[in-house]
């Protein structure tokens, strides 16, 4: 299987933190003043176009090639607070 390949991304407001998404649908969170990978999630079974999280740093939204928008509490990453499919 070929590596998944980034495919979005977006900084916190505080500029602490970097969350990018990919091919495989994994959003994943890099501490930027230590350069580490702080976790990795399964959000959706096909590329995550996009991720975007909100200025207070708790809220992030997905946009997937699965056709859903998912609304996410960075707090607690186990299931969407939303998610919305389009076409």
């Amino acid at each position: 299987k070929d590596a998944a390949v980034t495919t979005g991304f977006d900084i916190s407001a505080d500029g602490q933190l970097l969350f990018h998404s990919d091919t495989a649908g994994i959003l994943r969170c890099t501490d930027l003043r230590m350069g580490k990978l702080t976790f990795e999630r399964q959000l959706h079974e096909s590329k995550i176009g996009g991720c975007s999280v909100n200025c207070s740093g708790q809220l992030l939204a997905t946009a997937s090639n699965d056709r859903t928008i998912g609304i996410w509490d960075l707090r607690k990453l186990n299931e969407a607070v939303n998610q919305y499919e389009y076409r």
